[in-house]
């Protein structure tokens, strides 16, 4: 399990990452509370494509180099639902390696999603994808979410973010998750998606 006491960590996500309240943010705080010195790096709407498409990418990589991480958490997925896996798949093993020069990558994926929105088959799509890229260093976040699925239950009138309530329940969860996860029969298991997502993605 990670030890993060006195580790820099970089988050590197997109909205369920930026502002005050968001899971990403109150991670960020669960894991400074335990001893490491966190920095966000979010950006709404960020993909793992649009990442190299719209924004200073050299730039914001360098700048995320900078900071020295022991360890980096990729918190991307939700936008990345309904485009072309192989591209997409191609960009996120880009990026673990840009920003895991040096460091210990982990990753999570987008949360559960309530039936009516139709999210189900997209969101699945892409946890397979990201399996294949950070194996037993992916985390799936929709489980952590699966009983946070309307507005009473701390989720955002929208479906997709969290209320600041609901952020601080999904922020402990993920750090909680995290300095407990492990490799063990889940690696057996991601090598396993990782053969089945080659023969997909390529």
């Amino acid at each position: 399990m990670p030890d993060v006491s006195g580790k820099r960590i970089l988050i590197f996500g997109d909205s369920l990452s930026s502002g005050a309240g968001s899971p990403g943010e109150e991670m960020a705080a669960h894991l400074a509370a335990r001893g490491a010195n966190v920095h966000v790096n979010a950006r709404i709407g960020r993909s793992a494509v649009n990442f190299y498409s719209r924004e200073d990418a050299a730039g914001q990589l360098a700048s995320s180099l900078e900071f020295g991480a022991d360890m980096v958490i990729i918190q991307l997925g939700t936008n990345d639902m309904g485009l072309v896996m192989s591209v997409d798949r191609a960009r996120m093993i880009q990026l673990r390696d840009s920003l895991g020069a040096g460091a210990e990558v982990w990753a999570f994926g987008p949360p559960s999603f309530r039936s009516s929105l139709g999210h189900d088959g997209d969101a699945a799509q892409v946890v397979t994808m990201m399996m294949s890229v950070f194996g037993d260093h992916f985390i799936d976040l929709r489980p952590l979410t699966k009983t946070m699925l309307t507005a009473s239950e701390g989720r955002a009138n929208d479906g997709v973010h969290f209320t600041a309530a609901g952020g601080r329940v999904v922020g402990k969860r993920m750090a909680d998750e995290l300095t407990s996860a492990g490799g063990g029969s889940s690696l057996l298991i991601a090598t396993v998606l990782g053969v089945l997502a080659y023969a997909l993605f390529r």
